[in-house]
Parts: C-alpha cells; structure tokens; sequence
C-alpha cells in the first residue's frame, strides 16, 4: 500500500507521513484533515501538512 509523503520543507526530502492509502483514485477521494508530523526522519522536526502538500509514494 502507498505510503503518503510530504516533502521536508528543511531538507527537501521526502518523508513518510505514516498513513497509506490503497491507491490514488481512494486518496483523491478520501477527505484528510490537517495533520503534523511528529518527529520528521530528515531533520527531527515537527511539520504541519495537508493533503494539498501530500502525495502518494510512487
């Protein structure tokens, strides 16, 4: 199952939100809310995200 990534707006990499969705077509339709990354493996920070920012790992 694809992972949803953000983008580290410190480093630029990505890195796992820790939720998945089975495919794109349930993502795009799938509401989700703001969140925050909790401890962010590029740079141990916290980052706020949505889904506009988000994308699925390819």
């Amino acid at each position: 199952m694809p992972r949803i990534m953000i983008k580290c707006p410190t480093t630029g990499q990505d890195v796992a939100t820790g939720m998945s969705s089975p495919d794109q077509k349930s993502y795009d339709e799938n509401e989700i809310f703001d969140h925050i990354l909790k401890f962010c493996g590029a740079c141990d920070g916290d980052h706020p995200w949505d889904k506009e920012s988000a994308f699925l790992e390819s």
